[in-house]
């Protein structure tokens, strides 16, 4: 069974990726994988050049994308494709699939997004243990995601993911 949920980019105020992830998508799977990228990025000084490239991203539909693929699925549009997004968007990849209404059903576990105006990574959960408010887009409240933790983007990130992880499952030990 998949362990699903969604990896959000906002820039400019506006949801420009929502990739919706299959599985592997708890705190130490792609979440930490999407902080890592995101330190990475920092630290070969693309950070800057990949929010640019976010600002070019579009959300297409099923009738564009079957003339254009002409039946093929693009890399980009694969639910295991997970947090490979971020170096298809560094590649040049400009066309998603918009997976947004996702966060209203009952059916994700994780979410993470990635608020490139506010240089932050907010993680929301379904966890029962957790309590927060709920994630709210566009004016609409998710079904079921928590607002679990937020990261500042910075050179500090990993380290203090990676230490947010290990308490996390500690306390989880415990109970």
């Amino acid at each position: 069974m998949g362990t699903r949920g969604l990896i959000i980019i906002k820039h400019n105020k506006q949801i420009k990726v929502s990739q919706y992830c299959q599985f592997d998508m708890y705190y130490d799977g792609h979440g930490k994988h999407i902080a890592e990228i995101l330190q990475k990025m920092l630290k070969d000084n693309v950070y800057d050049r990949f929010k640019e490239l976010v600002s070019n991203l579009k959300f297409v539909d099923d009738d564009y994308l079957q003339e254009k693929y002409q039946g093929k699925v693009a890399t980009q549009l694969l639910r295991n494709t997970a947090s490979d997004i971020f170096p298809l968007i560094i590649q040049g990849v400009q066309e998603f699939y918009d997976c947004t209404d996702y966060l209203f059903g009952p059916w994700l576990s994780y979410a993470y997004m990635i608020d490139l105006d506010r240089n932050e990574l907010l993680v929301y959960t379904t966890h029962s243990d957790v309590e927060g408010p709920r994630m709210v887009l566009n004016g609409r409240e998710a079904a079921y995601l928590i607002h679990h933790h937020t990261f500042k983007i910075n050179r500090r990130l990993l380290k203090k993911y990676n230490a947010f992880v290990k308490e996390f499952y500690e306390s989880m030990e415990e109970n």
